[in-house]
């Protein structure tokens, strides 16, 4: 394995990756270590390269801003299996809406969840802001497998947004809202 990175640039080349997760220290220039590190992990992947269209909206999610109402985007996590989590997909944000339909998106399942329909996936929902400091409003965790078996029943599937702050705080907190599979092909 060879490595070759500078402020502007990195490239490194690999042969077959033995370890599950290698960190090699970034260079400056002249070779010398840098303060910054790069981590790659590796996982086996089923061979499934099939894709999935997804559709997500939500309902009554909590209002963050004070003026108008939540900019909402939607982001799925992979968890992977040393507990990491990688971003799948984020969600084009929706303006000033407490109740957003996002636009569908395909991805591989390969990149969803590694070909494993039951690995566990946690979706996050933000509230925009302009400044890039976003608003958490909450989370939820389901499975490719959740998502399929409910398009296949015919049922539409929802997932209750808990912001686990609110959630430990608040006596009669229910949830930030709810998130809805629209559907899964």
């Amino acid at each position: 394995m060879s490595w070759c990175c500078n402020l502007s640039s990195c490239y490194c080349s690999f042969q077959i990756v033995s370890q599950r997760k290698l960190t090699k220290a970034l260079l400056k220039q002249g070779n010398t270590a840098g303060k910054s590190s790069i981590m790659v992990t590796a996982e086996e992947l089923s061979g499934n390269d099939d894709y999935v269209e997804l559709c997500f909206s939500a309902r009554k999610l909590d209002d963050k801003d004070f003026f108008s109402k939540s900019d909402p985007f939607l982001e799925i996590f992979r968890v992977n299996d040393d507990g990491s989590e990688s971003l799948v997909h984020r969600t084009e944000t929706v303006m000033n809406n407490l109740s957003p339909v996002w636009k569908s998106f395909k991805v591989s399942l390969n990149t969803l969840c590694s070909g494993d329909h039951d690995r566990e996936l946690k979706c996050t929902v933000w509230d925009w802001d302009s400044n890039g400091k976003h608003d958490f409003i909450g989370e939820f965790q389901t499975t490719f497998k959740e998502m399929m078996r409910a398009e296949q029943e015919g049922k539409q599937i929802q997932w209750e947004c808990i912001n686990p702050k609110y959630q430990m705080k608040k006596k009669n907190y229910r949830n930030s809202g709810t998130v809805i599979l629209n559907h899964c092909k």
